[in-house]
């Protein structure tokens, strides 16, 4: 039972708590020592317990039981007293009472459980009666545990609530970001609008001027056809002109107004602007290439030799387009296809060259047949038709007449090229390509 002791006023009193204090300290000093003492008591007791087994054997078991737990006790007995201010308090340990069932139970167990019980039973009392010092000392480190484990929990409750704002702020940037590109797509897509703007005001500024352009060279084009048609009338007016001085430089008046030809001028003037660049003789039948740009006329035989020298046997066909032989310009290109048009056909009749020729050649022939007759006067021609000449008939002029050889040749040269010519340009649509083999073999061998 604790007894506790309270200061008096009276001196008496004093006196006899104080020496009751001392009384209670000296015995509390002496329950520390026991207990330090118990200590080792108990171990051994406990060791004692696990070394001798036999002994136990020999003697009831509730009983060796009952002895190693009473000496443990007796010797724990500790008298657990505390002062606070005045106050003592002295807490006093009973030994375990033994019970005969007790005893009479455990001495049919076996050994080992006993055994197990007193070191379960000491390591009880050892707990119960542990110091309060170390409960002291323990107590800070399950605090430091505690403060450990609320640190680890803020902490966590920290990185949480920073994931949790990285998050945000990733949202944040991602909207900041989709907000930048929308707002560069606006301002991207207005400066197209004004970039379209301007070029759609440019391109119809352009089409405008084109449209002016175009009407202006319409109308240039019409006034230069206009003015090229007037210069063709006047050079063909002009060329009409010409010829008809040349034909009237020809004729001198003698007499009663008949007219007279010089027969060298007439041969010359043959020879100089109507012969042809290919056979070098006066040309028959003249033909022009179609080609508003060239204007060279030949004979109508020695052109069809020409071009069709450039077919190719293997095909039949031209594989380039001709070109004149004295100024290049270019003729139609011949295709394969049939039926052609006749616009493509590459020869034109020059039909004033062909009259100025015969005429001339007219001439000729009478001033050479006048000169075979035994009875013609050669310095000063009779009148034939009409026409009396000049000049002296030398073999030149002799040879254009009526069956020599130049006029023969000519006329040769002339019934060949009429028919070639005629044939072509009346089969021309439906020709192929064994058909211009054929007139290349025909031409070749004229």
């Amino acid at each position: 039972m604790p007894v506790s002791t309270r200061s008096s006023s009276f001196p008496a009193t004093r006196s006899r708590d104080r020496k009751k204090f001392s009384k209670d300290s000296g015995s509390l000093s002496r329950a520390k020592k026991a207990r330090k003492e118990s200590a080792p008591k108990a171990s051994q007791v406990v060791s004692r317990a696990q070394a001798t087994p036999s002994s136990s054997t020999t003697r009831p078991d509730g009983e060796g039981e009952g002895a190693a737990v009473s000496d443990l006790h007796h010797a724990s007995i500790i008298p657990a007293t505390r002062s606070r201010r005045a106050t003592i308090v002295a807490t006093p340990v009973q030994a375990p009472r033994t019970s005969s069932r007790l005893s009479r139970t455990t001495f049919t167990a076996p050994i080992r459980s006993s055994r197990k019980r007193t070191v379960d039973a000491l390591v009880e009392e050892e707990a119960a009666t542990a110091s309060p010092l170390k409960r002291k000392r323990t107590a800070p480190a399950a605090k430091v545990d505690v403060e450990v484990r609320a640190l680890y929990e803020r902490e966590s409750a920290l990185s949480e609530r920073e994931s949790v704002m990285n998050v945000r702020e990733d949202a944040v940037s991602a909207r900041e970001d989709a907000t930048k590109k929308r707002e560069l797509a606006v301002q991207t897509r207005e400066e197209l609008d004004d970039m379209n703007t301007q070029l759609q005001k440019r391109f119809d500024k352009l089409t405008r001027k084109l449209k002016t352009a175009k009407a202006q060279f319409e109308q240039v084009k019409r006034e230069l056809e206009a003015k090229v048609t007037v210069i063709t009338d006047e050079r063909n007016k002009l060329a009409e002109m010409r010829e008809a001085e040349r034909i009237e430089s020809m004729e001198v008046t003698v007499g009663n107004n008949i007219p007279s030809a010089n027969l060298q001028w007439v041969l010359s003037h043959l020879e100089d602007q109507f012969q042809c660049s290919l056979c070098f003789e006066i040309m028959a039948n003249p033909y022009l290439l179609n080609n508003g740009r060239c204007g060279h006329a030949f004979c109508a035989i020695c052109i069809l030799k020409w071009a069709f020298a450039a077919v190719h046997r293997g095909c039949g066909y031209w594989h380039e387009a001709l070109e004149c032989p004295l100024c290049r310009a270019t003729l139609p290109y011949t295709t394969d296809a049939t039926p052609r048009n006749i616009c493509t056909f590459p020869f034109l009749p020059d039909r004033l060259a062909d009259t100025v020729i015969k005429s001339h050649l007219a001439v000729l022939q009478d001033a050479a047949d006048l000169k075979a007759r035994p009875t013609a006067n050669c310095d000063v021609g009779r009148p034939h038709d009409g026409i009396r000449w000049l000049g002296e008939v030398d073999e030149q002029v002799l040879a254009w007449g009526q069956g020599k050889a130049s006029r023969t040749e000519w006329e040769q040269r002339e019934r060949n090229g009429k028919t070639e010519m005629a044939l072509l340009f009346d089969n021309w649509g439906q020709y192929k390509s064994e058909d211009f083999i054929a007139l290349k073999d025909r031409l070749k061998a004229a």
